[in-house]
């Protein structure tokens, strides 16, 4: 495989040398150690590491685009071009990530007799669904203690817990971390005039340690949990579309580069990369996991973009090198 950056860059073109690796490197770095330090918050060290992993893949691509006669003149439009489509797709995937979606259902459920009708845009069909369960209020007790509970979505069973949990950490040393929500994710048919969100169980005695007799009745969970269905905006179809449709176009175009450069832009493999980082963002990624779930989207996105080699490869194969040159 080619390498993604080279080792001498021609001069005069303001790159950053080896302080374009190993800057990114130091911000990912720091970024994680100052958010387990409580330093930073999720969020923003979570931002800062994206950008930081984003201009690593980037930087050598656009770079080698922007040099003269890597691609013919309509070549290095259109990689430009769909470098800029991809980033924005990117930042408008992510906003509706963020942004709440289509309340399909939204109550409080105290316990096992009460339901919640959803209201489906598509009833009856397989959809994807964010689900939010949380409580009001966790007992006081400062000890380490769960509350497990099952919610019946439909036909789909969704286990969880509540409470609070003992984080290890070699940097900051142990402490309890409360639990008073959860996210989760699933695709399950909802059909208005027979399915029915139901909390399924709950267990309000603390379990998961050792607590005397006094201090389990001060902690048992009292009220209600606060259920919230949102349909997922953007759908597994429309996610295949646009990112299909990226990538090929990206291995078309990158079939007219230059082949007897040694130094390839590979703008196939950003793309696919960047593409497969927002799928699992999208798909797998959740609020109360937002900076290893941006650690976990770029180790996908290496392997988008090791697939996408591998299809850029074949474009090229198919393409005679007379018509690239």
């Amino acid at each position: 495989m080619m390498k993604l950056r080279p080792k001498m860059l021609e001069p005069g073109k303001g790159s950053l040398g080896g302080l374009g690796t190993w800057i990114p490197v130091v911000v990912v770095v720091a970024c994680v150690l100052l958010h387990l330090f409580g330093v930073l918050d999720e969020l923003w060290a979570a931002l800062a590491v994206a950008v930081a992993l984003l201009y690593t893949m980037a930087e050598p691509v656009v770079y080698r685009i922007v040099r003269p006669d890597q691609f013919p003149r309509w070549g290095r439009f259109a990689a430009l071009g769909l470098l800029v489509v991809s980033l924005a797709w990117m930042g408008w995937a992510g906003w509706c990530w963020a942004v709440p979606g289509v309340v399909v259902a939204e109550g409080d459920l105290a316990t096992t007799e009460d339901a919640l009708k959803p209201s489906p845009t598509t009833p009856g069909e397989p959809t994807d669904f964010r689900l939010e369960v949380s409580v009001a209020q966790l007992p006081p007790l400062e000890k380490e203690m769960t509350f497990p509970w099952t919610l019946r979505v439909g036909t789909a069973d969704v286990r969880g817990h509540f409470g609070r949990e003992r984080v290890r950490n070699r940097l900051t040393g142990e402490k309890l971390r409360a639990r008073p929500r959860e996210y989760h994710r699933l695709r399950v048919a909802l059909d208005p005039r027979k399915d029915k969100l139901r909390l399924a169980s709950l267990v309000r005695t603390p379990g998961g340690t050792k607590l005397s007799e006094e201090e389990r009745k001060e902690s048992e969970l009292t009220g209600p949990i606060h259920v919230r269905l949102e349909e997922v905006p953007i759908t597994r179809l429309q996610l295949g579309l646009v990112t299909g449709a990226l990538v090929l176009l990206a291995a078309f175009v990158e079939a007219f580069e230059d082949r007897q450069r040694k130094e390839r832009s590979r703008v196939t493999m950003l793309v696919g990369g960047m593409a497969a980082a927002v799928i699992y963002l999208l798909m797998a990624i959740n609020p109360g996991q937002l900076l290893m779930g941006v650690l976990g989207a770029a180790i996908v996105g290496l392997g988008g973009a090791l697939a996408a080699f591998v299809l850029a490869w074949l474009f090229q194969r198919v393409v005679p090198a007379r018509w690239a040159s």
